[in-house]
């Protein structure tokens, strides 16, 4: 094993060293420059003291582990395997993150991998890793390729280490130079995701636990869905699970944040904890709604105050049903994935987020154009979804190309800005309201809340009964 300790990345090679040997084939590219993302850049500068860093104190590593894990690889194929949640940027020493990714090169290709096949594909690289000996060398050294699994956990957990450290000396910069929040959060969370790993299950070891599901499916004791108080609603979507991402969608005056409000009244009432994300309206207008519906008093009167005996008593009676409701309102008009994870993070046994709307989220960092925005939010959305466990009701608005159409009901196709909304969604429902385009409808005081696409069940139309004086929403066989 070669001995090279040292906390830099090797020097760049003179300008002219590629032009007298051979062009390299492009999949013997330079990993630490060719990288998606910038983290090359940080680490250089971070470890020439650039940036804060005490440049005596090396960062994090391993080069033991790493040296072991690249010779198990040239002998292993199981190694190989070991190894393939890293990438070449997780090596410490330069000259390691080479070899790794020539190993990984020709594996991808179904090439041989052995110490003659790894000093081929490096090429013009040889001399910069230390040439043929130090490949030869990794195998003479290696303990064993068994451990191959606790070696590739080291330099992982160095590699994150290492990243953790170039964040939060990025953060400090940040917030010295007036950085918003929000992007500050948002390389957190850009750091989660690059080290979250998650592993295959061969489906033949997961049916043992779907047999279980079935028979208690059958029996009645699976879990279901969280429940809108919908009855109509729950029966054609199976109610919401955890992990969905359900978009309702309409026209504004159509009533969306007065069926969210119904749903999250609902929800809390049966016992699950619901968080309501609220952009668009402030927790005093919520609560207009929410009281309108626990007591049946017009909007108009609670809004004017023109309250008399009878109206307190209902009022009285609605403070009943709310007060020990598990309902969380975040009232922010800045709210953003980042303070919303946050918030839901806190609330404990949490079944329901809601967030009201969608294309008003405070987005994080940069974005070439509004469309890749909301596309980021709703991809952030389902994410978010899926790590808490819970589904997330998120409403959107349509574009104004309903209004021109003979039929008003909306399409999938009417989302605003994004078409990335109706990928990301499990469950797309448009809202319509007859009565809104037509003095004397038959169909007065209802909405049709139009399943637009459901990866699990029918596209269905189910009708609601609608009072807008009172933002109550039930189903028609309720009402």
């Amino acid at each position: 094993m070669t001995d090279d300790t040292r906390p830099v990345k090797d020097p760049p090679p003179e300008e002219h060293y590629y032009l007298t040997g051979p062009a390299l084939p492009p999949q013997t590219e330079d990993p630490w420059d060719s990288r998606e993302h910038d983290w090359g850049k940080q680490y250089d500068a971070l470890v020439q003291g650039e940036n804060s860093t005490d440049p005596a104190r090396p960062l994090p590593h391993n080069l033991e582990a790493e040296a072991s894990l690249l010779g198990a690889m040239l002998l292993s194929e199981d190694a190989r395997d070991a190894a393939g949640q890293l990438t070449a940027d997780d090596f410490y020493k330069p000259a390691h993150g080479h070899i790794f990714q020539a190993i990984r090169d020709l594996t991808e290709d179904g090439s041989g991998v052995d110490a003659v096949t790894v000093i081929d594909r490096l090429g013009g690289l040889i001399d910069t890793v230390g040439g043929p000996a130090a490949v030869v060398g990794l195998i003479a050294d290696v303990p064993t390729t068994n451990n191959a699994p606790t070696y590739a956990g080291i330099v992982r957990d160095h590699s994150r280490r290492r990243k953790q450290i170039i964040v939060a000396d990025q953060l400090k910069a940040n917030a010295l130079q007036g950085f918003r929040t929000a992007d500050c959060v948002g390389m957190l969370e850009d750091l989660e995701g690059q080290t979250t790993t998650s592993n295959a299950v061969r489906i033949g070891d997961a049916l043992e636990d779907y047999l279980s599901t079935l028979e208690a499916r059958s029996d009645g004791t699976a879990p279901t869905g969280i429940s809108t108080g919908l009855p109509t609603l729950d029966m054609h979507t199976g109610g919401f699970r955890a992990g969905q991402l359900i978009t309702i969608c309409a026209r504004p005056g159509h009533g969306k944040s007065d069926l969210a409000c119904q749903v999250a009244n609902n929800t809390a009432s049966s016992g699950k904890a619901t968080l309501f994300v609220s952009i668009e309206m402030g927790l005093e207008e919520l609560l207009d709604r929410w009281m309108a519906q626990a007591s049946r008093t017009r909007h108009s009167r609670l809004r004017a105050g023109e309250l008399g005996q009878r109206d307190w008593h209902h009022i009285t009676d609605g403070v009943a049903k709310l007060m020990g409701v598990p309902l969380y309102v975040q009232d922010d008009p800045a709210a953003n994935l980042a303070s919303i994870r946050h918030q839901a993070r806190k609330i404990p046994d949490l079944g329901l987020v809601i967030v009201d709307y969608m294309q008003l989220m405070d987005s994080i960092g940069t974005h070439e154009n509004r469309q890749t925005e909301v596309a980021g939010l709703s991809r952030g959305l389902k994410r978010l979804a899926r790590d808490l466990e819970v589904p997330v009701i998120a409403l959107a608005q349509l574009n104004r190309g309903v209004e021109q159409r003979l039929d008003k009901r909306p399409q999938t196709s009417d989302l605003r800005e994004s078409g990335a909304i109706e990928q990301d969604s499990d469950i797309v429902i448009g809202l319509y309201r007859d009565d809104l385009y037509k003095k004397d409808s038959p169909a007065a005081g209802l909405m049709e809340a139009i399943i637009l696409k459901h990866r699990a069940g029918a596209l269905e139309t189910v009708t609601l009964r609608y009072d807008p004086t009172t933002s109550t929403i039930t189903s028609q066989e309720a009402a």
